[in-house]
């Protein structure tokens, strides 16, 4: 069984000295069938699946959740609406509505009169009529509203989800940066180290292609030498911070589907690659080939970038 043991680095400096946090790697092959077990921290261990699964999993079961309460929240809201409604239609059919509505419209046509007359007195007593009438009809469908057992639960219903989303949400954006950070530093890991030489490989993680052609990029890849580890940074979590020094070389990357890349646009090679040759241009200096050299980590990135909601059960 073909075991690597790492430590989450991650690289902070670029083109000057600086510091880095990564995962250094061991590893040994016995035999070539058996698949890939990684140890990378004390909670990212074992064979591409499990790592995956930890790695991912509390998002997934966050984001499921999410995903189901925003489903329910916005079923709520439909049912809310349309209760509302037929509460109101039933409301407006009603014979006691009528008849408040009635009684409204009698006492209005009595303060339109008395307005007419000179009676001070009888003025007053009309309008007082009129906004008690005028109330009723007000306060009707609003009882009625406040009244109803269906759309009181619904309601309810609806501010406990509206809770519980206000709890997933955070705790759904911590999960997801603290993710981000692992992969930021699994990234540093795996990636092209310098000095850069023929043979050397690694992922190039995220670069941006100074030209694109039908099969390949030019990219100044930023290629970290790593110094020494740092010890103020201290070990958070198997992340172990190192000082680097980051140079810039040019890379010509070959057997890449180029169709949907732009010159000036980053996009990410999450896949190993190793330096067949180098040559010297006229124009640029040094230049080094790289082509795609399958390997393990291929693998491992393919089956933990994407993130899979889990139904809430």
């Amino acid at each position: 069984m073909r075991t690597s043991t790492s430590f989450l680095r991650v690289l902070i400096g670029l083109c000057v000295a600086g510091t880095a946090s990564m995962i250094e790697a061991q590893t040994t092959a016995p035999a070539a069938s058996t698949e890939h077990v990684w140890d990378l921290t004390h909670y990212l261990h074992g064979t591409t699946t499990q790592v995956r699964d930890a790695l991912n999993q509390q998002c997934e079961q966050l984001i499921g959740r999410q995903q189901q309460l925003e489903h329910t929240r916005s079923s709520l809201e439909s049912h809310i609406r349309e209760e509302h409604q037929a509460c109101l239609d039933r409301v407006h059919h009603s014979p006691a509505y009528h008849r408040l509505v009635r009684e409204r419209d009698e006492a209005q046509q009595a303060l339109t009169e008395a307005r007419h007359g000179t009676d001070p007195y009888a003025k007053l007593d009309a309008s007082s009529h009129y906004t008690k009438a005028e109330a009723a009809v007000k306060a009707y469908p609003a009882a009625a509203l406040a009244n109803d057992s269906d759309l009181a639960n619904a309601q309810q219903r609806l501010a406990k989800v509206n809770d519980e989303l206000h709890q997933v949400k955070p705790a759904l954006a911590d999960a997801l940066a603290w993710r981000q950070k692992l992969l930021d530093a699994m990234r540093q890991t795996f990636r092209m180290h310098g000095p850069i030489t023929t043979g050397s490989q690694g992922i190039l993680a995220q670069v941006t292609p100074l030209k694109v052609y039908k099969h390949g990029i030019l990219i100044q890849y930023e290629a970290p030498e790593y110094l020494g580890e740092d010890d103020t940074a201290g070990n958070q979590e198997g992340i172990v911070t190192y000082k680097v020094l980051v140079r810039k070389v040019y890379l010509l990357v070959g057997g890449l589907d180029t169709s949907s890349m732009a010159e000036n646009h980053p996009v990410t090679l999450d896949q190993n690659f190793t330096v067949t040759r180098s040559y010297f241009d006229d124009k640029l200096g040094m230049m080094y080939v790289a082509t795609p050299s399958p390997a393990d980590t291929d693998e491992l990135f393919k089956a933990i970038l994407p993130l899979h909601p889990v139904p809430a059960k």
